[in-house]
This record gives structure tokens, C-alpha cells and sequence, in this order.
């Protein structure tokens, strides 16, 4: 059968991924980043190269443009360039929760739901969602829009009935709060699928989304039956992703990142990459010619940063799957070629973290502050509780916000280059930033030691493989002890 151009959310491996947005040098970008690392998955101690897709489209961007990647970070003295800041006013807000992995029974059978505790090293019960969406809408009952970054459901092996049940469940705890007479948010950016959202985990069906549904979406589309439109419904249970018009000038692209995991990886990638660049060539090039701003977002970050050709308001970027706050910037090298071929920043990349505590952090979700105008983000906070598995009690409240606690006037690139200089030569901060990564959780380990700061560090660099990041970490280390 011949390959038709929409057939690009499949099963392929993540360095195809990279090939998709490499001419897209003319779309605004502001992808939503849950929690990506360059350093290592926290989870399961992965190479970094398997844990991200970072890695494949940012050296596939470095190959094209003739870069090397440094063996450690270059630290640069931020540009200043002129901005205006927005007054309050002019500032919107996007409440963005992600990876509640959701448990509605302790056996994983549907049928037979139990009334269950939360506890670190668990991931969340219907309580701890119920406690955060509640706190949430007291905090902003009527957010600009309502983002979910994908992994809906518990980790484990799951039946199929119990995996769409379980993402019904939370999606629709999710609409009774935001989805009410009282407001108009908007839920359709909650259609947004993670690795945990298909069994077995990381697994796609592949089909040809011009003929056929694909029986992996179809399983647990009913779960947005009452938040999408028809047509629009139509569209994610053929292909798993969709272009949302959220104002007249600004559209949200969510990326199926799930086939692309480079830990399920598709033989016949090759045959796919084709239609795949093509087809998000075309909806990114009809955005662009439309005038609009493009926020992009997905689960499993496939790194989108710079394209090659003409470039206009770039944003930021956004997705999800580690359970970590983090950031990273482009490497200098990249950094002085974008300002002087196109006179423009390359965008940094944010990660959030998660509601569910499996990996003993505490649950969190954020606010993000974007101008009304110009879309650029401004600044972040993030909510979280300690949890206490004895008397089952929380404490929502906000943790930090990005301004104050590391004196940024913006989440620009230039701001994030001052910020990794201060971090470098102040112990202090970057053991916060550490801490504050995994919601300042009192079971993290303390990074204070030379080893641990110097990988900390480099994790605020855009690196390309593991080789450099390990490089990075090694040289920042005897560098620190001398």
C-alpha cells in the first residue's frame, strides 16, 4: 500500500522524529515541556540518548547547521535586547497539570475500585486529583486555557478496559471542574496522549489515518466524546493529534508523540519519515502563512527549537514525562549562529512535573504567564503539597515562581544564560534549583557535592548526546575540585 502523508503517527524510533521539524524556520513557537532531561531519567537510570527525544532532533539541527557540541557549557554574559514588559493586565495564564498517572484500584481491575491511600512511591489516587483540581480552581476558576501534557493513567500492565476507563475517569473529573456552567475554559488540550495512555506502554497501533481509524485512540477517545467536536474527535481517532484555534491569532498544535519512543522503535521508519515531515511541514507552514502564533505542545518532548530558513516570533517550549522542573538552552555555538543569520533568539525549553508522587516527588502543577500580545512566556509558579501517608492530609500552596526565585525578569534565553552563570559560581542556588526540581520534596537526596552539582549544571545544557553531557559533567567536575 502506498504511504499516504498523514501516516506519520506510528511507531517510529525518536531520531526519525527529528527529521520533522528541521525546514520550520518560519512557525512562532511556544511547546509545552513537562519534564524532559539531558542528563539521565530519573525513573529507571536510562542513558539519556533512550530517555528523551532531545537527543535525535537537536543533533539532527546541530548536523545540518555545521555545529559541533562543546564538551562542557558555554556560559555566556546575556544580550541585552529591548522588550516591553506587559503590565498585568495584558498577562494570560495557562494552568497546565500532567502525568497524574491515576490509580482507580489497587488490583488495576476496574471492577472492583477500592477507596485508596496516596503515599510516595505510589502513584495518584482519585483523592490526590480531586485535592489539586479543587485548590486549583479556588486559585483560578477560569484559566486562559487548561493544558494536560498526557500519561493519564497508573503505571503497570494494564487491560484494555481498565486503561480506558481510567482516562475516562480522570478526564471527566478534570471537565467537573473546568468544564462548568459558571466558565468557558477550554479542555481540548487535555486530548493529548502519553506512553502510560496505550498497553502495553510506549505501543501504537499503525494505521493509515486517511482509511482508517487507529484502534489505540479509539479505545479511550470516548473519554473527550463530550469535550471535542465531532469533526474534531474524528480527526484525533485517525491520527492523535490536532491543531486547536484558541483565539483569533494564536493555534495549539498537540503533538502523538507515543510512536516515536525510542523504546518501542519501528523497523520501517524510513518508509514513514517521508509523509511525516510532510504533512507537519504543510499544517506548520499553513499556520505560519496565516499569521498565527503556534504553541507546541506533547508528551514525550521531541525537542522542537530552531528550523532552518526565515524565523518569526518564537516563543518557548513545553511538554512532559519525567516528573521533573526543569530547563535547558541552546548551546552557545547555537545561540551566536541564530543571532547572526536571523537577529532572533533560539527559544529555551521547560519541563513540568507531575501530580502523581511515584518517584517520591510531591505533586505539583503550574501556572504559566504569557503576554496577551505577544504570547511570549513570562514567568512561572508552581503549587505542590507534602503528602502524609498516615493522616492522609494535604497542603496545597504555592512553592516558588521562576522571577523570584532566581531573579529572571523573563523566561527568555538571554534571562536563563545570566541565570546558568549565577548557578555556576553560587552552590546555594543551584542545590535549590535542584531541590525545587522535584517539588521540593524532603525525600530527595541533597545534591551538594562536586559530583552531583556538576551534572546538575550541565542538565541547563542543550547537549546532543550522552558522550557530551557525560564530557560536560567529567571536565565541570575536576574543574570544581581543583
Amino acid at each position: 500500500m502506498q504511504v499516504q502523508h498523514d501516516r506519520m503517527w506510528t511507531r517510529l524510533s525518536l531520531d526519525s522524529l527529528a527529521h520533522m521539524f528541521i525546514n520550520q524556520a518560519t512557525i512562532s513557537q511556544f511547546a509545552l515541556l513537562e519534564s524532559s532531561t539531558l542528563q539521565v531519567d530519573h525513573r529507571n537510570n536510562n542513558d539519556i540518548s533512550q530517555s528523551t527525544c532531545s537527543w535525535a532532533l537537536y543533533w539532527q539541527r546541530s548536523s545540518l547547521l555545521g555545529l559541533t557540541s562543546p564538551h562542557h557549557p558555554h556560559i555566556r554574559v546575556p544580550v541585552n535586547s529591548p522588550r516591553v514588559l506587559a503590565s498585568a493586565s495584558n498577562v494570560k495564564h495557562i494552568l497546565h497539570f500532567s502525568d497524574v498517572h491515576l490509580n482507580i484500584s489497587e488490583s488495576l481491575d476496574a471492577t472492583e475500585p477500592v477507596e485508596m491511600q496516596f503515599k510516595y512511591g505510589n502513584d495518584a489516587p482519585i483523592t490526590m486529583l480531586k485535592s489539586a483540581l479543587e485548590f486549583a480552581k479556588k486559585l483560578m476558576p477560569d484559566p486562559d486555557f487548561f493544558l494536560y501534557t498526557g500519561d493519564h493513567v497508573v503505571h503497570g500492565d494494564l487491560t484494555d478496559k481498565f486503561l480506558a476507563d481510567t482516562i475516562e475517569t480522570n478526564v471527566k473529573t478534570v471537565a467537573r471542574y473546568y468544564s462548568t456552567k459558571d466558565n468557558d475554559t477550554n479542555l481540548d488540550i487535555t486530548a493529548l496522549l502519553g506512553n502510560a495512555d496505550t498497553t502495553p506502554d510506549y505501543t501504537m497501533n499503525l494505521t493509515d489515518p486517511e482509511a482508517e481509524t487507529n484502534p489505540s485512540i479509539t479505545l479511550i477517545s470516548a473519554a473527550w466524546e463530550d469535550i471535542l467536536s465531532t469533526s474534531n474527535l474524528d480527526w484525533f481517532n485517525h491520527r492523535g493529534y490536532r491543531v486547536f484555534d484558541l483565539d483569533e491569532n494564536l493555534a495549539v498544535l498537540t503533538l502523538n508523540t507515543v510512536p516515536y519512543s525510542v523504546t518501542k522503535p519501528f523497523p520501517r521508519h524510513n518508509e514513514y519519515i517521508g509523509p511525516f515531515r510532510s504533512v507537519c511541514n504543510e499544517t506548520l507552514l499553513e499556520l505560519r502563512n496565516a499569521g498565527k502564533f503556534a504553541y507546541i505542545v506533547g508528551h514525550i518532548p521531541p525537542i522542537i527549537d530552531s528550523y532552518s530558513g526565515a524565523q518569526i516570533h518564537r516563543q518557548a517550549q513545553f511538554f512532559a514525562h519525567v516528573h521533573s522542573i526543569e530547563f535547558r538552552i541552546p548551546l552557545t555555538s547555537e545561540q551566536l549562529v541564530q543571532e547572526e543569520t536571523e537577529g532572533t533568539e533560539l527559544v529555551p525549553l521547560f519541563m513540568s512535573a507531575a501530580i502523581s508522587p511515584i518517584y517520591n516527588n510531591n505533586p505539583e502543577f503550574m501556572i504559566w504567564d504569557f503576554d496577551a500580545n505577544s504570547y511570549e512566556v513570562l514567568d512561572f509558579t508552581v503549587y505542590g503539597t507534602n503528602i502524609s501517608s498516615d493522616s492522609q492530609e494535604v497542603d496545597w500552596k504555592p512553592l516558588f515562581k521562576a522571577s523570584t526565585a532566581y531573579g529572571v525578569n523573563s523566561l527568555r534565553t538571554t534571562e536563563l544564560n545570566a541565570l546558568v552563570s549565577r548557578l555556576a559560581s553560587d552552590s546555594a542556588l543551584l542545590e535549590q534549583y535542584y531541590y525545587n526540581s522535584k517539588v521540593q520534596s524532603y525525600l530527595q537526596s541533597p545534591c551538594v557535592d562536586v559530583a552531583c552539582q556538576s551534572k546538575w549544571l550541565c542538565t541547563t545544557q542543550w547537549y546532543t548526546t550522552s558522550e557530551d553531557f557525560e564530557a560536560c559533567a567529567k571536565e565541570l567536575e575536576m574543574k570544581r575540585s581543583a
